[in-house]
Protein backbone atom coordinates (compact mmCIF):
# COMPACT_ATOMS: atom_id res chain seq x y z
CA UNK A 1 0.00 0.00 0.00
CA UNK A 2 2.89 2.33 0.82
CA UNK A 3 4.66 1.71 -2.14
CA UNK A 4 1.49 2.15 -4.24
CA UNK A 5 0.82 6.05 -2.49
CA UNK A 6 4.14 6.77 -3.37
CA UNK A 7 4.14 5.57 -6.72
CA UNK A 8 0.98 7.79 -6.94
CA UNK A 9 2.70 10.67 -5.77
CA UNK A 10 6.05 10.61 -8.11
CA UNK A 11 3.43 9.97 -10.82
CA UNK A 12 1.33 13.24 -9.77
CA UNK A 13 4.81 15.25 -9.27
CA UNK A 14 5.73 14.39 -12.76
CA UNK A 15 2.33 15.55 -14.33
CA UNK A 16 2.58 19.15 -12.47
CA UNK A 17 6.14 19.23 -13.49
CA UNK A 18 5.25 19.14 -17.25
CA UNK A 19 2.49 20.78 -16.58
CA UNK A 20 4.03 23.84 -15.43
CA UNK A 21 7.41 23.56 -17.95
CA UNK A 22 8.05 26.47 -20.20
CA UNK A 23 6.70 26.40 -23.58
CA UNK A 24 10.21 26.14 -24.87
CA UNK A 25 10.40 22.19 -23.26
CA UNK A 26 7.71 21.22 -25.91
CA UNK A 27 8.93 20.89 -29.49
CA UNK A 28 6.73 23.77 -31.46
CA UNK A 29 6.14 22.82 -35.28
CA UNK A 30 7.05 26.30 -37.03
CA UNK A 31 5.10 28.54 -39.29
CA UNK A 32 5.79 28.79 -42.79
CA UNK A 33 4.93 32.02 -45.36
CA UNK A 34 4.88 31.77 -48.95
CA UNK A 35 6.32 35.46 -49.93
CA UNK A 36 7.05 34.69 -53.75
CA UNK A 37 5.27 34.63 -56.20
CA UNK A 38 3.42 37.46 -54.85
CA UNK A 39 -0.08 37.19 -56.79
CA UNK A 40 -2.31 35.70 -59.10
CA UNK A 41 -0.93 35.77 -62.77
CA UNK A 42 -0.87 33.64 -66.04
CA UNK A 43 2.48 31.30 -67.18
CA UNK A 44 3.19 29.58 -70.18
CA UNK A 45 3.92 26.16 -70.05
CA UNK A 46 7.57 25.50 -69.26
CA UNK A 47 7.71 29.03 -67.62
CA UNK A 48 10.23 29.09 -64.73
CA UNK A 49 9.00 30.68 -61.44
CA UNK A 50 11.06 31.52 -57.95
CA UNK A 51 9.17 30.26 -54.73
CA UNK A 52 10.31 31.48 -51.95
CA UNK A 53 8.63 31.17 -48.07
CA UNK A 54 9.94 31.94 -44.57
CA UNK A 55 9.71 30.54 -41.18
CA UNK A 56 9.24 31.78 -37.64
CA UNK A 57 12.06 29.33 -36.60
CA UNK A 58 15.56 29.59 -37.85
CA UNK A 59 15.72 25.73 -39.32
CA UNK A 60 19.35 24.21 -40.20
CA UNK A 61 17.80 20.48 -40.07
CA UNK A 62 14.78 18.63 -41.76
CA UNK A 63 13.62 19.95 -45.13
CA UNK A 64 10.92 21.32 -47.58
CA UNK A 65 8.42 19.61 -50.01
CA UNK A 66 7.48 22.55 -52.49
CA UNK A 67 4.26 21.42 -54.98
CA UNK A 68 2.30 22.69 -57.19
CA UNK A 69 -1.78 21.82 -57.18
CA UNK A 70 -4.24 21.82 -59.86
CA UNK A 71 -7.71 23.06 -59.14
CA UNK A 72 -8.82 19.15 -59.61
CA UNK A 73 -6.50 18.69 -56.47
CA UNK A 74 -3.36 16.69 -58.61
CA UNK A 75 -0.16 17.51 -57.44
CA UNK A 76 3.11 18.37 -59.61
CA UNK A 77 6.58 19.47 -59.86
CA UNK A 78 7.39 17.64 -55.33
CA UNK A 79 10.49 19.65 -55.30
CA UNK A 80 12.50 18.88 -52.51
CA UNK A 81 14.39 21.32 -50.33
CA UNK A 82 17.18 20.98 -47.72
CA UNK A 83 16.45 23.38 -44.16
CA UNK A 84 19.99 24.74 -44.37
CA UNK A 85 19.62 27.28 -41.81
CA UNK A 86 18.13 31.02 -41.11
CA UNK A 87 14.42 31.67 -41.85
CA UNK A 88 14.10 32.67 -45.65
CA UNK A 89 14.38 30.10 -48.31
CA UNK A 90 13.66 29.42 -52.08
CA UNK A 91 13.83 27.41 -54.89
CA UNK A 92 13.15 27.58 -58.98
CA UNK A 93 11.32 25.53 -60.10
CA UNK A 94 9.61 24.84 -64.14
CA UNK A 95 6.02 24.85 -64.68
CA UNK A 96 6.16 22.36 -67.13
CA UNK A 97 2.13 21.73 -66.60
CA UNK A 98 -1.06 21.19 -68.44
CA UNK A 99 -2.48 24.17 -69.26
CA UNK A 100 -5.42 25.72 -67.47
CA UNK A 101 -6.38 27.52 -64.12
CA UNK A 102 -6.61 27.69 -60.31
CA UNK A 103 -2.64 26.30 -59.63
CA UNK A 104 -1.58 26.92 -56.06
CA UNK A 105 1.73 26.26 -54.49
CA UNK A 106 2.02 24.08 -51.73
CA UNK A 107 5.40 24.22 -49.19
CA UNK A 108 5.33 22.02 -46.06
CA UNK A 109 8.23 21.09 -43.63
CA UNK A 110 9.51 17.17 -42.37
CA UNK A 111 11.91 17.54 -39.00
CA UNK A 112 14.01 14.78 -40.33
CA UNK A 113 15.01 14.52 -43.86
CA UNK A 114 14.23 11.83 -46.53
CA UNK A 115 11.54 10.25 -44.16
CA UNK A 116 8.82 11.03 -41.50
CA UNK A 117 5.67 13.23 -41.68
CA UNK A 118 5.40 16.40 -43.58
CA UNK A 119 3.22 19.22 -42.03
CA UNK A 120 3.61 23.10 -41.25
CA UNK A 121 1.86 23.39 -44.60
CA UNK A 122 1.55 26.86 -46.25
CA UNK A 123 -0.61 27.55 -49.46
CA UNK A 124 -0.81 30.61 -51.74
CA UNK A 125 -4.14 32.22 -51.25
CA UNK A 126 -4.62 33.17 -55.11
CA UNK A 127 -4.19 30.69 -57.96
CA UNK A 128 -2.71 30.95 -61.53
CA UNK A 129 -3.21 29.84 -64.95
CA UNK A 130 -1.05 28.22 -67.38
CA UNK A 131 -1.01 28.58 -70.89
CA UNK A 132 0.39 27.53 -74.08
CA UNK A 133 3.09 29.95 -74.94
CA UNK A 134 1.06 32.87 -73.92
CA UNK A 135 2.62 36.01 -73.08
CA UNK A 136 2.81 37.32 -69.56
CA UNK A 137 0.94 40.51 -69.06
CA UNK A 138 1.52 43.28 -66.39
CA UNK A 139 -0.83 45.79 -65.67
CA UNK A 140 1.44 49.14 -65.48
CA UNK A 141 -1.54 52.09 -64.92
CA UNK A 142 -3.63 52.90 -63.34
CA UNK A 143 -1.39 52.41 -60.47
CA UNK A 144 -3.67 52.24 -57.11
CA UNK A 145 -6.98 52.12 -55.64
CA UNK A 146 -8.78 55.58 -56.67
CA UNK A 147 -12.41 56.41 -56.82
CA UNK A 148 -13.75 58.16 -59.85
CA UNK A 149 -16.94 59.60 -61.00
CA UNK A 150 -19.08 57.64 -63.69
CA UNK A 151 -18.00 58.95 -67.03
CA UNK A 152 -14.49 59.58 -66.25
CA UNK A 153 -12.03 59.10 -68.71
CA UNK A 154 -8.86 56.35 -67.32
CA UNK A 155 -5.72 55.42 -68.88
CA UNK A 156 -5.46 51.59 -68.71
CA UNK A 157 -1.57 50.28 -69.69
CA UNK A 158 0.16 46.90 -69.59
CA UNK A 159 3.63 45.15 -70.70
CA UNK A 160 4.08 42.20 -72.15
CA UNK A 161 7.11 40.18 -71.11
CA UNK A 162 6.85 39.01 -75.51
CA UNK A 163 6.53 41.70 -78.30
CA UNK A 164 3.72 41.16 -79.81
CA UNK A 165 2.57 42.35 -83.81
CA UNK A 166 -0.24 40.02 -83.83
CA UNK A 167 -3.48 38.88 -81.66
CA UNK A 168 -5.28 41.54 -79.85
CA UNK A 169 -6.04 42.42 -76.09
CA UNK A 170 -9.75 42.54 -74.82
CA UNK A 171 -9.74 45.02 -71.80
CA UNK A 172 -12.52 45.21 -69.11
CA UNK A 173 -13.95 46.06 -65.74
CA UNK A 174 -15.24 43.43 -63.49
CA UNK A 175 -17.53 44.47 -60.59
CA UNK A 176 -17.33 42.85 -57.37
CA UNK A 177 -20.67 40.93 -57.88
CA UNK A 178 -18.20 39.45 -61.23
CA UNK A 179 -20.47 41.87 -63.92
CA UNK A 180 -18.07 42.44 -66.77
CA UNK A 181 -18.02 45.90 -68.10
CA UNK A 182 -16.85 48.10 -71.13
CA UNK A 183 -14.56 45.05 -73.16
CA UNK A 184 -12.65 46.88 -75.31
CA UNK A 185 -10.38 45.26 -78.11
CA UNK A 186 -6.68 46.84 -78.68
CA UNK A 187 -4.65 45.09 -82.04
CA UNK A 188 -1.52 43.98 -80.39
CA UNK A 189 1.07 46.42 -83.19
CA UNK A 190 4.38 45.70 -81.95
CA UNK A 191 5.93 45.91 -78.71
CA UNK A 192 6.02 45.38 -75.12
CA UNK A 193 3.81 48.26 -73.94
CA UNK A 194 0.58 48.96 -74.77
CA UNK A 195 -2.25 51.15 -73.39
CA UNK A 196 -5.84 52.05 -74.18
CA UNK A 197 -7.94 55.27 -72.74
CA UNK A 198 -11.61 53.72 -71.68
CA UNK A 199 -14.40 55.63 -70.11
CA UNK A 200 -15.84 55.11 -66.81
CA UNK A 201 -19.51 54.89 -67.67
CA UNK A 202 -20.44 52.62 -64.69
CA UNK A 203 -22.96 52.01 -61.89
CA UNK A 204 -21.62 53.81 -58.64
CA UNK A 205 -20.19 51.28 -56.55
CA UNK A 206 -16.86 49.72 -54.73
CA UNK A 207 -14.57 46.47 -55.70
CA UNK A 208 -14.25 47.46 -59.55
CA UNK A 209 -10.88 45.70 -61.06
CA UNK A 210 -9.12 46.32 -63.99
CA UNK A 211 -8.75 42.87 -66.48
CA UNK A 212 -6.50 43.00 -69.48
CA UNK A 213 -6.09 39.67 -71.61
CA UNK A 214 -4.74 38.05 -74.77
CA UNK A 215 -6.02 36.12 -78.08
CA UNK A 216 -2.72 35.34 -80.70
CA UNK A 217 -5.97 35.63 -83.56
CA UNK A 218 -8.33 39.15 -83.78
CA UNK A 219 -11.72 38.78 -83.53
CA UNK A 220 -11.38 35.11 -82.95
CA UNK A 221 -10.34 32.26 -80.87
CA UNK A 222 -10.20 31.92 -76.71
CA UNK A 223 -8.57 34.84 -73.93
CA UNK A 224 -5.96 33.77 -72.12
CA UNK A 225 -2.91 35.47 -70.54
CA UNK A 226 -5.47 36.79 -68.18
CA UNK A 227 -3.86 39.98 -65.30
CA UNK A 228 -6.03 41.83 -62.93
CA UNK A 229 -5.23 44.71 -60.84
CA UNK A 230 -4.73 43.04 -57.48
CA UNK A 231 -6.36 46.42 -56.02
CA UNK A 232 -9.95 47.63 -56.70
CA UNK A 233 -11.34 51.11 -57.32
CA UNK A 234 -14.70 52.69 -56.39
CA UNK A 235 -16.91 54.80 -59.01
CA UNK A 236 -19.45 57.34 -57.35
CA UNK A 237 -21.89 59.59 -59.07
CA UNK A 238 -21.15 62.55 -61.30
CA UNK A 239 -18.85 65.14 -59.89
CA UNK A 240 -20.54 68.54 -59.23
CA UNK A 241 -18.92 71.54 -60.97
CA UNK A 242 -17.19 74.39 -59.81
CA UNK A 243 -16.65 77.57 -62.10
CA UNK A 244 -14.29 80.31 -62.18
CA UNK A 245 -15.07 83.01 -59.31
CA UNK A 246 -17.45 80.77 -57.25
CA UNK A 247 -18.17 79.67 -53.95
CA UNK A 248 -19.89 76.36 -53.13
CA UNK A 249 -21.15 75.17 -49.85
CA UNK A 250 -20.55 71.60 -49.17
CA UNK A 251 -20.55 69.10 -45.87
CA UNK A 252 -18.81 66.45 -44.68
CA UNK A 253 -21.62 64.25 -43.17
CA UNK A 254 -19.41 61.19 -42.53
CA UNK A 255 -15.59 60.32 -41.32
CA UNK A 256 -13.48 59.01 -44.30
CA UNK A 257 -15.65 60.83 -46.92
CA UNK A 258 -14.21 63.62 -49.34
CA UNK A 259 -16.30 65.42 -51.58
CA UNK A 260 -15.04 65.87 -55.29
CA UNK A 261 -15.83 69.06 -57.78
CA UNK A 262 -14.49 69.30 -61.29
CA UNK A 263 -13.78 72.06 -63.82
CA UNK A 264 -12.19 72.48 -67.02
CA UNK A 265 -9.21 74.31 -67.92
CA UNK A 266 -6.30 75.11 -70.04
CA UNK A 267 -2.58 74.55 -70.30
CA UNK A 268 -0.62 76.80 -68.54
CA UNK A 269 -3.74 78.22 -65.99
CA UNK A 270 -2.71 79.17 -62.34
CA UNK A 271 -5.70 78.78 -60.01
CA UNK A 272 -6.50 79.19 -56.92
CA UNK A 273 -8.47 77.28 -54.13
CA UNK A 274 -9.48 78.23 -50.89
CA UNK A 275 -11.68 75.96 -48.12
CA UNK A 276 -12.80 77.58 -45.03
CA UNK A 277 -14.44 76.30 -42.18
CA UNK A 278 -18.63 76.90 -41.28
CA UNK A 279 -19.24 74.36 -38.88
CA UNK A 280 -18.30 71.13 -36.98
CA UNK A 281 -15.32 69.34 -35.82
CA UNK A 282 -13.33 69.00 -38.45
CA UNK A 283 -9.83 70.66 -40.07
CA UNK A 284 -9.80 71.57 -43.70
CA UNK A 285 -8.34 69.81 -46.56
CA UNK A 286 -8.08 70.20 -50.31
CA UNK A 287 -6.10 68.62 -52.87
CA UNK A 288 -5.93 69.43 -57.18
CA UNK A 289 -5.72 66.22 -59.46
CA UNK A 290 -4.86 66.38 -63.05
CA UNK A 291 -7.45 65.05 -65.88
CA UNK A 292 -5.11 61.69 -65.88
CA UNK A 293 -5.82 61.40 -62.04
CA UNK A 294 -2.27 62.91 -60.76
CA UNK A 295 -1.71 64.81 -57.19
CA UNK A 296 -1.07 68.91 -58.23
CA UNK A 297 -1.43 70.39 -55.11
CA UNK A 298 -2.73 69.44 -51.03
CA UNK A 299 -3.25 72.17 -48.47
CA UNK A 300 -4.48 71.11 -44.77
CA UNK A 301 -5.04 73.63 -42.12
CA UNK A 302 -7.92 74.13 -39.13
CA UNK A 303 -9.94 76.92 -40.74
CA UNK A 304 -9.00 77.44 -43.98
CA UNK A 305 -6.57 75.71 -46.23
CA UNK A 306 -5.57 77.79 -49.21
CA UNK A 307 -3.85 76.19 -52.24
CA UNK A 308 -2.51 80.04 -53.68
CA UNK A 309 -0.94 79.07 -57.05
CA UNK A 310 -1.23 76.29 -59.12
CA UNK A 311 -0.23 76.11 -62.28
CA UNK A 312 -2.27 73.43 -64.30
CA UNK A 313 0.03 71.33 -67.14
CA UNK A 314 -2.92 69.84 -69.82
CA UNK A 315 -6.29 71.43 -71.12
CA UNK A 316 -8.70 69.05 -69.48
CA UNK A 317 -11.37 68.47 -66.94
CA UNK A 318 -9.53 68.81 -63.13
CA UNK A 319 -10.77 67.43 -60.09
CA UNK A 320 -10.54 69.29 -56.27
CA UNK A 321 -11.06 67.15 -53.34
CA UNK A 322 -12.45 68.55 -49.99
CA UNK A 323 -11.72 66.46 -46.95
CA UNK A 324 -11.26 66.53 -43.31
CA UNK A 325 -7.64 67.37 -43.08
CA UNK A 326 -6.38 66.23 -39.51
CA UNK A 327 -7.59 62.46 -39.23
CA UNK A 328 -10.11 61.69 -41.56
CA UNK A 329 -12.69 61.04 -38.66
CA UNK A 330 -14.07 64.74 -38.23
CA UNK A 331 -17.49 66.21 -40.10
CA UNK A 332 -18.63 69.43 -40.50
CA UNK A 333 -19.90 72.19 -43.43
CA UNK A 334 -17.41 74.15 -45.10
CA UNK A 335 -17.33 76.79 -48.11
CA UNK A 336 -15.14 76.35 -51.24
CA UNK A 337 -13.70 78.52 -53.32
CA UNK A 338 -12.06 78.50 -56.94
CA UNK A 339 -10.75 81.39 -59.14
CA UNK A 340 -8.52 81.19 -62.48
CA UNK A 341 -5.52 83.90 -61.98
CA UNK A 342 -4.47 84.57 -65.30
CA UNK A 343 -8.13 84.98 -66.52
CA UNK A 344 -10.33 85.16 -63.61
CA UNK A 345 -13.95 83.98 -63.90
CA UNK A 346 -16.62 86.81 -63.05
CA UNK A 347 -14.69 89.69 -61.88
CA UNK A 348 -15.64 93.59 -61.65
CA UNK A 349 -13.80 96.03 -63.95
CA UNK A 350 -12.22 98.88 -61.85
CA UNK A 351 -10.66 102.10 -62.78
CA UNK A 352 -7.78 104.47 -61.57
CA UNK A 353 -9.09 106.79 -59.47
CA UNK A 354 -12.17 104.58 -58.55
CA UNK A 355 -13.50 103.69 -55.31
CA UNK A 356 -15.72 100.61 -55.32
CA UNK A 357 -18.07 98.94 -52.26
CA UNK A 358 -17.75 95.09 -52.00
CA UNK A 359 -18.50 92.54 -49.54
CA UNK A 360 -17.47 88.87 -48.50
CA UNK A 361 -20.85 87.09 -47.85
CA UNK A 362 -19.59 83.78 -46.85
CA UNK A 363 -16.23 81.74 -45.44
CA UNK A 364 -13.72 81.56 -48.27
CA UNK A 365 -15.17 84.19 -50.37
CA UNK A 366 -12.75 86.17 -52.50
CA UNK A 367 -13.68 89.16 -54.65
CA UNK A 368 -12.04 89.58 -58.27
CA UNK A 369 -11.47 92.90 -59.83
CA UNK A 370 -9.57 93.50 -63.11
CA UNK A 371 -7.97 96.63 -64.41
CA UNK A 372 -5.74 97.35 -67.57
CA UNK A 373 -2.51 98.99 -67.33
CA UNK A 374 1.15 99.29 -69.42
CA UNK A 375 4.37 97.74 -68.75
CA UNK A 376 6.24 100.06 -65.69
CA UNK A 377 3.34 101.29 -64.87
CA UNK A 378 3.28 101.88 -60.55
CA UNK A 379 -0.23 101.89 -59.25
CA UNK A 380 -1.73 102.06 -55.24
CA UNK A 381 -4.55 99.62 -54.37
CA UNK A 382 -6.42 100.52 -50.97
CA UNK A 383 -9.26 98.09 -48.64
CA UNK A 384 -10.71 99.80 -46.04
CA UNK A 385 -13.01 98.55 -43.52
CA UNK A 386 -16.63 98.95 -43.69
CA UNK A 387 -19.12 96.38 -41.46
CA UNK A 388 -18.68 93.25 -40.39
CA UNK A 389 -15.91 91.18 -38.45
CA UNK A 390 -13.01 90.42 -40.84
CA UNK A 391 -9.34 91.72 -41.56
CA UNK A 392 -9.08 93.32 -45.21
CA UNK A 393 -6.87 91.37 -47.36
CA UNK A 394 -5.67 92.63 -50.73
CA UNK A 395 -3.50 90.63 -53.37
CA UNK A 396 -2.27 92.05 -57.22
CA UNK A 397 -2.24 89.33 -59.13
CA UNK A 398 0.10 89.85 -63.36
CA UNK A 399 -1.99 88.96 -66.88
CA UNK A 400 -0.29 85.48 -66.08
CA UNK A 401 -1.48 85.02 -63.22
CA UNK A 402 1.39 85.34 -60.89
CA UNK A 403 1.22 87.49 -57.62
CA UNK A 404 2.94 90.64 -57.59
CA UNK A 405 2.08 92.01 -54.11
CA UNK A 406 -0.41 91.47 -50.66
CA UNK A 407 -1.05 93.35 -47.78
CA UNK A 408 -3.46 92.32 -44.90
CA UNK A 409 -4.38 94.81 -41.60
CA UNK A 410 -7.65 94.56 -39.52
CA UNK A 411 -9.40 97.69 -40.47
CA UNK A 412 -7.05 99.01 -43.88
CA UNK A 413 -4.75 97.20 -46.14
CA UNK A 414 -2.63 98.85 -48.72
CA UNK A 415 -0.23 98.34 -51.43
CA UNK A 416 1.46 101.44 -51.38
CA UNK A 417 3.47 101.00 -54.41
CA UNK A 418 3.35 98.14 -57.05
CA UNK A 419 5.45 98.32 -60.32
CA UNK A 420 3.58 96.52 -63.47
CA UNK A 421 6.22 94.35 -65.66
CA UNK A 422 4.33 93.88 -68.62
CA UNK A 423 1.29 95.65 -70.72
CA UNK A 424 -2.38 93.61 -70.13
CA UNK A 425 -4.92 92.64 -67.90
CA UNK A 426 -4.08 92.59 -64.09
CA UNK A 427 -6.00 91.36 -61.21
CA UNK A 428 -7.00 92.54 -57.55
CA UNK A 429 -8.34 89.90 -55.09
CA UNK A 430 -10.13 91.39 -51.87
CA UNK A 431 -10.68 88.35 -49.30
CA UNK A 432 -10.59 87.83 -45.43
CA UNK A 433 -6.82 88.75 -44.78
CA UNK A 434 -7.10 86.43 -41.08
CA UNK A 435 -8.76 83.16 -40.78
CA UNK A 436 -10.55 83.71 -44.05
CA UNK A 437 -14.17 82.62 -42.16
CA UNK A 438 -15.00 86.60 -41.81
CA UNK A 439 -17.42 88.20 -43.86
CA UNK A 440 -18.48 92.10 -43.78
CA UNK A 441 -18.42 94.90 -46.15
CA UNK A 442 -15.48 96.75 -47.44
CA UNK A 443 -13.88 99.34 -49.83
CA UNK A 444 -11.85 99.58 -52.54
CA UNK A 445 -9.69 102.33 -54.37
CA UNK A 446 -7.07 101.86 -56.92
CA UNK A 447 -5.08 104.87 -58.56
CA UNK A 448 -1.95 104.58 -61.55
CA UNK A 449 0.90 106.89 -59.91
Amino acid sequence: MCKRVFLTAILLCAAVLLLFMPPAAYAQAPILTITSPAGPDTYASGDPMTVGWTSDQALSTGEFGVWVRSSSDTWYIGQVVPATGGTSFSTPITLSLPTGSGYQVIVAYRPTSGSGTWGSWATSWWSFAVSSGLPYLTITSPAGPDTYASGDPMTVGWTSDQALSTGEFGVWVRSSSDTWYIGQVVPATGGTSFSTPITLSLPTGSGYQVIVAYRPTSGSGTWGSFVSTWWSFTVTATMPAITFGQTLAGSITTPAEMDTYTFAANAGDRVLVRMSFSSGDFWMGVRIYGPDGTELAEQYSPVTAEIADCQLPTTGTYSIVAYDGFEGTGTGEYYLYLQRLNNPGSPVPITFGQTLAGSITTPAEMDTYTFAANAGDRVLVRMSFSSGDFWMGVRIYGPDGTELAEQYSPVTAEIADCQLPTTGTYSIVAYDGFEGTGTGEYYLYLQRL
